[in-house]
């Protein structure tokens, strides 16, 4: 089935249903309907919706929103301690749980993210687009995931260990649409 989304948040209604604003971003997705969930944003728009709401960053360790947070206002996104947006960078063991952090432990088909983590954190299983799983990743292997929920679009960066997640993170300040169409 196509579902679309309007600068990174899958739409809840029809398209016929959606009256665009001048510079909205419209992004169309082919994937399978039954059994698979999605996440309800996707990391394909950036900068938006952060651009246009601003984020509340949230590290751990706290040492990690330094850079983060230069990287963020370099690509014009105000950080705000009170933002209803959130982003969470930091090993998923550190992060499970946090602000609005989904739980990325189920299988990749059913979490939203196409791709889990062990119990323990140190693998991180990627899932191909019809949700099957494929070979787990070790050594420093990160992942960056959108997620929209009734509180706001929460952006989780994160990895098996921290030198991941900082990597999933750095992203942000990568060359300009590194991340379109994601």
């Amino acid at each position: 089935s196509w579902l679309f989304y309007v600068d990174g948040v899958e739409a809840e209604v029809g398209a016929t249903s959606i009256r665009l604003k001048p510079g909205q971003v419209v992004q169309w997705d082919f994937h399978a309907w039954q059994n698979v969930r999605t996440s309800g944003a996707i990391v394909g728009a950036y900068p938006l919706p952060l651009k246009t709401r601003g984020v509340k960053l949230i590290c751990a360790p706290r040492p990690l929103c330094g850079p983060i947070r230069k990287d963020l206002i370099a690509a014009g996104i105000a950080v705000n301690s009170r933002a209803k947006d959130r982003v969470v960078v930091g090993a998923w063991r550190d992060i499970e749980g946090f602000d609005g952090v989904p739980d990325l432990t189920p299988p990749g088909d059913s979490n939203g993210a196409f791709a889990r983590f062990t119990a323990n954190g140190q693998m991180l299983i990627p899932y191909a687009a019809d949700g099957s799983p494929q070979k787990g990743l070790v050594n420093s292997s990160g992942l960056l995931a959108a997620f929209a929920n009734p509180d706001g679009v929460v952006w989780v960066a994160t990895g098996t260990d921290e030198d991941a997640s900082r990597s999933a993170a750095r992203v942000f300040g990568a060359e300009k649409g590194k991340l379109k169409y994601r």
